[in-house]
């Protein structure tokens, strides 16, 4: 499980885990 879900954040389409640039709540796992 590579993909971490942030606050009902769920728009990690394909791209990293989470973009600091969509996603303030980036947490590179």
């Amino acid at each position: 499980d590579g993909l971490w879900v942030g606050r009902g954040d769920t728009d990690g389409l394909g791209l990293c885990p989470y973009d600091p640039q969509h996603n303030s709540t980036a947490v590179f796992a």
